[in-house]
């Protein structure tokens, strides 16, 4: 009787193991990611593609957007809401404007009217990058075996309950015909992931912010996100793209990722705000670059130990049969996939195409589930092994 105890109990503990040890793995069938289990089937994650809009450019602020505002109206009510209770948000509200664009201002409150909401929250909303909290991140650019170059990212941020439900795909057209494709948070004047077709394609990282971005914003230094959707906007090609990136004044530091059609056109500037800090590119003998939040002459911190992970599971990969699911796997798992990723591109700026994900319940952290199983597994084994005694 004894030794079928003790037969099941070791039976029970492998089977809790199996489920510890599972590898992540992410269904992509290159229009509608399905699922994704972060390394044990007991924390499902499910994402869906975002939500697709078309922009007229050619109208009024107000007329290109009225539609889906109205959509979004209570989630951006509901977001203002959130940010409201926030004294670090109240309080910079009350040193508003920081940035005076025309542009920018407009567009700003025009949506702000059609959503019910103080101008103040949507302009702070809009500078979010600047002003409220940090966007984590993880960016790769690769060059394919048929030499276009793909372009992937992960959207890592705070406020996942507000945001992922006011993310959407957007394509701004002008004369009926598609300008750029963006993600954007629905309520702001601001992309951090964007693509022109047969252009190029851009994403942002955050890079270490020394608390000085409101002055800067208060001296006119273009918020980050606000120059990537001006760009998306004014520019055709990739080395026009590349030049406004590399040598406009922003107000905070950043990581700017881009990619074009061919060749080594993949680059990763690591941005001070009046100057170029270090720009790492693609070429002969590099054919993948991956970035996260740290520069890259310094080693991540131990305790966001991701841009190390990502290299070399894509230099496992093989350079000449590679596909995008590859690197949609390798962002849907730990270490990449963390508690705040809310989304998941991948972009070829060669054909236009977009991948966007919207990730749900995103899990607590792959570590922490793992920690809680080896736990039960070495509480199990001193067990086991007290009762074998």
């Amino acid at each position: 009787m004894i030794t079928n105890f003790k037969t099941i109990f070791l039976l029970i503990l492998a089977f809790i193991s199996a489920i510890a040890l599972q590898p992540s793995y992410c269904v992509y069938n290159g229009e509608k990611p399905l699922q994704c289990a972060n390394y044990t089937s007991l924390a499902q994650t499910s994402g869906a593609s975002l939500p697709k809009y078309v922009v007229n450019l050619d109208l009024s602020y107000q007329d290109r957007w009225r539609e889906i505002i109205t959509n979004y109206k209570s989630a951006i009510q509901g977001f203002e809401t959130r940010i409201e209770q926030l004294p670090k948000a109240v309080a910079l509200e009350s040193q508003l404007p920081f940035y005076k664009d025309p542009d920018f201002m407009g567009e700003v409150q025009a949506i702000a009217t059609l959503a019910g909401v103080k101008f103040e929250t949507l302009q702070l909303l809009s500078q979010m990058y600047e002003a409220l909290d940090s966007i984590g991140c993880t960016s790769i650019v690769a060059r394919h075996s048929d030499g276009s170059i793909y372009h992937a990212r992960n959207l890592d941020y705070s406020f996942v309950k507000y945001i992922s439900p006011l993310l959407a795909n957007i394509d701004f057209q002008r004369g009926g015909k598609t300008v750029f494709i963006a993600d954007m948070v629905i309520g702001t004047a601001i992309v951090v992931t964007g693509i022109v077709p047969n252009g190029f394609s851009i994403t942002i990282n955050q890079r270490q912010d020394d608390g000085q971005a409101i002055s800067y914003l208060q001296k006119q230094y273009i918020p980050a996100c606000y120059l990537i959707y001006k760009i998306l906007q004014t520019k055709t090609t990739y080395s026009d793209a590349l030049d406004s990136l590399m040598n406009t004044k922003i107000a905070m530091p950043a990581y700017f990722i881009i990619a074009g059609l061919s060749g080594n056109q993949g680059t990763v500037i690591e941005r001070d705000r009046e100057a170029v800090h270090l720009q790492t590119t693609l070429s002969g003998s590099t054919w993948f670059i991956c970035q996260t939040n740290f520069d890259r002459s310094q080693p991540d911190d131990p305790s966001d130990y991701r841009r190390v992970p990502c290299e070399q599971k894509m230099g496992l990969l093989n350079q000449n049969s590679w596909k995008p699911q590859d690197i949609f796997n390798i962002l849907s798992s730990s270490p990449n996939f963390i508690q705040t990723t809310i989304a998941t591109d991948v972009m070829n700026p060669n054909t236009g195409y977009i991948n966007s994900t919207r990730w749900f319940n995103p899990p607590s952290t792959t570590q922490t589930e793992l920690s809680s199983y080896q736990q039960i597994l070495s509480i199990g084994i001193i067990i086991l092994t007290i009762f074998l005694n």
